[in-house]
């Protein structure tokens, strides 16, 4: 028997195992764990982070689903016992290995900040919550998607590559849902973070470069706000991506802005954008 206690999305959930699968469970199963749902020949099968594929039950969505809501548990619990997820020195190497755009990585690293600040201010786990926003667009240069496939390219090609290298996901979740081509529903509040700092960092990255001396030193949520509305300025930033970002965050706008410019201004040197002359 399975004891299904919570999930963001039919694709993965906390499970924990009470008895017999097909063969005597892992120690680290007596506790609760993380499992990918995974479909199989029209049953749904529970695989483990270390991708074996111990149970599979002939249930109803429906019947899931009920089950699944009957209890809340923490997301912070480990997938299982002694596993620890890729570093940020890793996510770094991963993020180079394929993006050689410098502002591309540069705009990693600002959603990278703006994560981990609001990881901070909201008794979040930093490390996961910076290392998703570093990672959230590594595969976009070589698989820009410019056709907006849900389970073609970028990021849904990057989502498997993390899987396979031992990424939480969590991580994969919230990467998925900040394209809303991939149709995947932002759900908690790592979800919501992303999507709502990453249209909104490569718009102050802009508004920081049009300044004389290149600094986001120089950049205040007024003069965002104003830019915002002129349609001609960074015109590949979704505005509309902007305000429902700060909608989902069920923040101010003008709030977010100024925690967004704070979290950048942390990591000036190392977003080119300390002021001219100035080095990382």
């Amino acid at each position: 028997m399975i004891f299904f206690l919570t999930i963001d999305n039919v694709r993965q959930c906390f499970m924990y195992f009470s008895c017999a699968a097909p063969r005597k469970p892992p120690n680290h199963f007596s506790r609760v764990q993380h499992f990918q749902i995974l479909p199989c020949r029209g049953r749904l099968c529970f695989k483990s982070a270390a991708r074996e594929v111990y149970q599979a039950l002939e249930l109803p969505l429906e019947v899931l689903r009920l089950l699944i809501v009957l209890k809340e548990i923490s997301r912070s619990k480990p997938v299982e016992e002694g596993w620890t997820m890729p570093n940020r020195e890793q996510a770094w190497n991963l993020l180079c290995e394929y993006t050689l755009s410098e502002s591309l990585r540069k705009h990693a690293l600002a959603v990278e900040a703006c994560l981990r600040a609001y990881a901070t201010k909201q008794g979040q786990d930093p490390e996961l919550w910076g290392i998703t926003g570093l990672l959230h667009d590594f595969d976009y240069e070589r698989w820009p998607n410019a056709e907006h496939h849900a389970t073609q390219e970028h990021p849904y090609q990057g989502s498997q590559i993390l899987r396979e290298l031992g990424y939480p996901e969590e991580m994969i979740h919230a990467i998925l849902g900040h394209a809303h081509y991939c149709n995947v529903a932002r759900v908690s509040p790592l979800d919501r973070t992303l999507f709502a700092c990453d249209e909104l960092s490569g718009f102050l990255t802009a508004c920081a470069l049009i300044k004389p001396s290149k600094s986001i030193h120089e950049v205040e949520a007024a003069s965002v706000k104003k830019k915002l509305k002129d349609k001609a300025f960074a015109r590949g930033v979704n505005r509309e991506d902007v305000y429902k970002g700060a909608e989902e965050l069920e923040t101010p706008l003008d709030e977010h802005i100024a925690f967004c410019i704070a979290a950048m201004r942390a990591v000036a040197p190392e977003l080119g954008l300390a002021g001219v002359g100035a080095t990382a």
